[in-house]
């Protein structure tokens, strides 16, 4: 339906001629003034009303034209909407867009990445992780002996350690508090002395060793060095291993560099 300016007009002329006619019917003018009132009435009031209403007017045909040739857009060959696909409606003008959705939470999850193996043959092997558990997922997965595997722990309860099949592992804490089994991280004597008893019981023993940035806020780097480097020796010259987890962001980069110097190094898969 089309909207055109007349009514209006004619309804703001309509009403000036009733407002002359009640000031003539309460003798404020006589009927010559009247007549002049209200001819001068309708014609201020009928401009005053149809221009506002020829802009709205002529804003509303340029919404729908716009509007019929939006759906006169012809939609794409052979696509049909079958019945009983719900529709959408626009949000309105200022509502805020959606949150969207992160790729990595709309994308299927595969299997979780494959753990490395401990390269068994290397003296010296440094795991990449923030995470105690990663260190003994790796040792578990290497199917050593009980008997050639020596744990030294600074976090793991032995809950932890019976559900990964390592309950009956020599373990020894690392940790400032004094108790059985249990050697302070500024032990390094202590530290270095069980290390090599354990790999020199014969050929293939092997050692895993975690909280190392403990050990280098303690001790210093370079005296934690010359301890790997002892351990190191002695892992050669008996064909074992010793596994140690290493978490780059706890450390600067020099004293990473200093103690991963002519070590293997392994990354653990991300959690």
């Amino acid at each position: 339906m089309a909207e055109t300016v007349s009514g209006p007009v004619s309804s703001a002329v309509v009403l000036g001629i009733v407002i002359g006619l009640l000031l003539w019917l309460m003798n404020y003018t006589d009927p010559v003034t009247m007549i002049f009132i209200i001819i001068v009435l309708a014609v201020l009031l009928g401009v005053a009303v149809g221009i506002p209403a020829r802009h709205l007017i002529h804003k509303l045909a340029a919404e729908r034209q716009a509007l019929a040739a939006y759906h006169a857009i012809p939609s794409p060959a052979g696509s049909v909407v079958p019945s009983g696909t719900p529709t959408f409606t626009a949000a309105p003008v200022g509502a805020a867009a959606p949150a969207a959705v992160p790729a990595a939470a709309a994308a299927p999850r595969g299997p979780p990445a494959p753990f490395p193996p401990w390269p068994l043959f290397e003296p010296l092997v440094f795991l990449e992780t923030s995470m105690e558990k990663d260190l003994l997922q790796m040792a578990r997965n290497a199917e050593i002996p009980p008997d050639r595997l020596l744990l030294l722990l600074a976090f793991s309860s032995d809950y932890a350690l019976q559900e990964l099949g390592l309950g009956g592992v020599e373990t020894v804490r690392i940790s400032r508090v004094e108790a059985e089994d249990v050697v302070p991280p500024g032990d390094l004597d202590k530290i270095g002395y069980l290390i090599e008893k354990h790999l020199s019981r014969g050929t293939g023993y092997k050692v895993v060793l975690s909280s190392i940035e403990t050990l280098v806020e303690a001790n210093g780097p370079k005296n934690v060095r010359r301890l790997l480097d002892v351990a190191r020796e002695v892992a050669q010259s008996s064909r074992g291993s010793v596994l140690v987890s290493l978490d780059p962001k706890a450390l600067t980069k020099d004293p990473v560099a200093m103690l991963t110097r002519g070590a293997a190094m392994v990354k653990a898969p991300p959690a």
